[in-house]
């Protein structure tokens, strides 16, 4: 395989290409752990195979285990129980997954840095903090009642308002920052958005 998804989502891919990859990798979630193997003709891509790489943190954990007291993956991809070092098992993978979807369809890394948070940090609060904090407040912004403040649902994003409807649903259901409530990586993969892939 000669390509990661991290570079083909910037090289313009199908829509059905994104699904198709985003559909076949659940684990050690990130863009750069994605290689494909693809042909491109034109502005149609066919993808051959789509494979996690980097497997070095990768554990089977039967229910009801967990990992606890590690910070594991990328901090941008990083669920909100893994900065705590909190109890880590499959609902991990999928908040990860959700912030990869994101990628996959507008090309913006979520959780990542920027220049606000530079800024921030140069204050000397720590990056973890802000990025937890902009992940629990892009999950329950909904609820917010001063409508000036800039933080949007992710229904409300500029660039998400033309999105499938069935794909921000997918979002919605894997992005709680509570554990308990995202659907399984089963329950994902058999979600209408993926149906035509």
């Amino acid at each position: 395989m000669k390509d990661d998804f991290l570079s083909l989502v910037r090289k313009d891919i199908s829509m059905g290409a994104r699904k198709q990859v985003l559909k076949n990798v659940l684990l050690d979630i990130k863009p750069d752990n994605i290689i494909v193997d693809c042909h491109r003709n034109g502005q149609q891509t066919t993808v051959e195979q789509a494979r996690i790489i980097d497997l070095d943190n990768v554990s089977y954990l039967p229910k009801p285990w967990c990992l606890k007291g590690m910070a594991v993956g990328n901090e941008n991809w990083r669920s909100p129980e893994a900065h705590f070092r909190a109890r880590l098992n499959k609902p991990t993978d999928t908040f990860s997954f959700s912030a990869v979807c994101i990628y996959a369809m507008l090309g913006r890394v979520i959780f990542g840095p920027d220049g606000d948070m530079q800024h921030i940090q140069s204050l000397g609060i720590s990056p973890f903090l802000i990025r937890l904090q902009r992940q629990i407040l892009c999950t329950l912004w909904e609820d917010r009642l001063v409508e000036n403040i800039l933080y949007r649902s992710f229904y409300e994003w500029p660039d998400a308002v033309g999105l499938n409807p069935f794909f921000k649903d997918l979002v919605r259901q894997l992005i709680s920052p509570d554990p308990k409530r995202r659907v399984t990586a089963r329950e994902a993969l058999e979600h209408p958005w993926f149906a035509d892939v």
